[in-house]
Parts: C-alpha cells; structure tokens; sequence
C-alpha cells in the first residue's frame, strides 16, 4: 500500500507542476500598472514587479522638421506667424530655411501610468513579466 501511495504523490506532483507551467511559465496575460515597474495581474492576486518595453517609457514631445521653404503646411495657431489664415494653413518664406514643428503626442503614445491597462508576457519560466503594450 505504501508504493501506491508514493506513486500517487509523484502523479499528483508531476499534475500540479504540469498545470502550473500552463497557467504561469508562459504567454501572455493582462493586467494593470500599480506602481513604478509594478503590475496587477488579472489572474494572479498580488502586484508582481515587471519590466517594461521602452517605447512605453519615452516621454519625448514628437516633432516633425519641415524642408526649407516647403511653402504651405499646416499647423494649429502659434502667434509667431504672421502668415497665420484662421484655418492652420500659412506659408513659410524661402528665406526661412527648414524649421521644426512640435506635435501634440497622441495619447497611446504616451508612457505609461498607473491605472492603464497592460498586455504582459510572461517570460523566463514564469520569473520575469514584461509589459509589451498598453491595452485600449
């Protein structure tokens, strides 16, 4: 009776083992920032610390450099061009040479923060977990 016992421990375990590594060695799961490289898992119960991808932690403003003297173009009011016609559309002398454009950044494009919805992989048998994007 003993020798089933055991091997009825070693299936149990070998069973557990083998559900485990399906639910948490590896894939992909989602989950919510918490915190400072911290993330809440929607199947795991506690914040676990993450990695994050670095486009999602660029906080640069974009900006686009136009050609010199390209002519029209369009852009929001700045006060700074006389050219300036109500609709975003003005002109540039061919004097003034290439110029740059701040762009307003897209909010998808901005880095993440706590409270935004996150698509995380799970990786290294289930000891590291790396935010690959941001889920709208």
């Amino acid at each position: 009776m003993q020798v089933l016992d055991e091997i009825a421990r070693e299936l149990q375990k070998k069973q557990n083992d083998t559900l485990g590594a399906a639910l948490f060695n590896t894939g992909l799961v989602l989950g919510t920032m918490t915190g400072a490289k911290k993330v809440k898992l929607d199947n795991f119960k506690y914040e676990v610390p993450c990695l994050l991808l670095h486009y999602l932690t660029v906080n640069e403003p974009y900006m686009q450099k136009t050609a010199q003297g390209q002519g029209n173009h369009p852009h929001g009011p700045s006060g700074e061009h006389s050219q300036y016609q109500g609709s975003g559309q003005h002109s540039h002398p061919q004097s003034e040479g290439e110029h740059i454009h701040d762009l307003v950044t897209p909010e998808p494009l901005k880095p993440l923060k706590v409270g935004d919805r996150v698509l995380v992989a799970i990786v290294n048998k289930g000891s590291d977990h790396v935010i690959v994007g941001r889920v709208v």
